[in-house]
């Protein structure tokens, strides 16, 4: 089988927009959202977060396992999956900010007075927020799935992963197991907390 110059050309393309639309070594993805997470800790007095390389790839590998589930350990982790039936190629990987903020969203049912990320029945779980705003936890690596993760029916699912350290939603033995939350989660203003 004889392949024209122009196919070859046309196959290598195809394959390079499939595989490089996103890219855990972006600048701007970086900056983006570390930025976005900023924003939401800035409102509850948690320090800056910086990016972590290790945490970013820690991250792809989780998300290019195409599955929608909490992976790897030592770490904090947030994720996300989408399912669609936008291609590889076309996919808004630009989705960070409103992700992170969905996940600091979670932020409006939490409880100070009965700190932790459980929640209860009327407010669910609240991990993603308490990880987001987590005084403590000051890296972070996020990523997107670096290949298409086929969902069937011609759906494509994408995942992207946040992972933090030191790691956030931590309780502890003893007399007041929620008091790393106590700590680590404060109220929007630090409702007059002086830590």
């Amino acid at each position: 089988m004889r392949f024209s110059i122009a196919t070859i050309l046309a196959l290598a393309t195809s394959f390079v927009a499939e595989t490089a639309a996103f890219s855990i070594y972006d600048p701007k993805f970086q900056a983006s959202c570390v930025q976005a997470h900023n924003d939401c800790r800035s409102k509850h007095c948690s320090p800056n977060v910086n990016w972590n390389n290790d945490l970013a790839v820690a991250a792809q590998s989780s998300a290019n396992q195409c599955v929608f589930k909490h992976i790897g350990s030592g770490y904090g982790q947030n994720l996300l999956g989408v399912t669609t039936t936008t291609g590889y190629a076309d996919f808004d990987f630009n989705q960070y900010d409103g992700i992170a903020k969905a996940w600091y969203g979670e932020g409006a049912k939490y409880n100070y007075s009965r700190p932790g990320w459980l929640g209860d029945a009327s407010t669910g779980e609240l991990g993603h927020f308490t990880q987001v705003v987590w005084k403590a936890s000051v890296n972070i690596g996020c990523a997107w799935n670096s290949k298409p993760c086929p969902a069937g029916d011609g759906k494509w699912s994408y995942y992207f992963y946040c992972n933090y350290t030191p790691q956030g939603n931590v309780y502890t033995n003893g007399p007041d197991p929620n008091i790393l939350f106590e700590q680590n989660v404060l109220p929007e203003g630090c409702g007059g907390h002086k830590y």
